[in-house]
């Protein structure tokens, strides 16, 4: 976790530079931060699994359309991830599960796994 938090850091100077390059696009069905926060805990919870379900397609979609990457995570965590999503949603708890992914992404394209070759080290 300490590594992940690490690569965010120095990962954000480029972050200004990433969403510069990033599009206008339609998001739908997006989680509010708030949500996230007060379903986290309930682990058996239907929208807890809604929400999970929604991370692992945004994070698969992604794998899927980006050039060059095969699995954006890395070596990161799903439960890396949920701790990263929660803590960008406590600071700013008015966005969206759409906008702490985009930052993550943002911040792990670096250090992506760009085939599958790459995930079997």
């Amino acid at each position: 976790m300490r590594n992940v938090l690490i690569a965010l850091a120095l990962g954000g100077a480029s972050l200004s530079a990433f969403a510069e390059q990033q599009k206008s696009y339609a998001v739908y069905m997006t989680i509010p931060c708030e949500a996230y926060l007060e379903e986290r805990w309930d682990r058996q919870g239907v929208r807890y699994k809604q929400i999970q379900a929604w991370i692992s397609g945004y994070v698969t979609s992604y794998n899927g359309w980006q050039a060059d990457t095969h699995d954006i995570l890395g070596n990161v965590t799903v439960a890396e991830v949920e701790s990263w999503v929660e803590s960008y949603c406590r600071k700013s708890p008015l966005n969206n599960l759409s906008n702490a992914m985009a930052e993550l992404v943002g911040g792990l394209y670096a250090t992506r796994q760009r085939t599958a070759i790459d995930s079997a080290r």
